[in-house]
């Protein structure tokens, strides 16, 4: 799974947070894109908003190609 902090001036660096299902902790708010993949699978992607001590869920199916 990558996420990518989205701002003003642009895409940030696609950080690798590791396998799902996971918790990502100590992030500031704002606007990320979540991008899962996996070979042989179409990828996922969605921008999601994170506020100050919220939770954000994502649940996806990846889909054969």
């Amino acid at each position: 799974m990558l996420l990518i902090s989205n701002d003003e001036s642009g895409a940030g660096e696609p950080q690798s947070k590791g396998l799902t299902p996971t918790t990502i902790t100590g992030i500031q708010p704002g606007k990320y894109t979540v991008d899962l993949e996996r070979p042989g699978y179409k990828f996922f992607q969605k921008e999601v908003t994170v506020k100050k001590g919220a939770t954000v869920k994502i649940s996806a199916t990846l889909k054969k190609q």
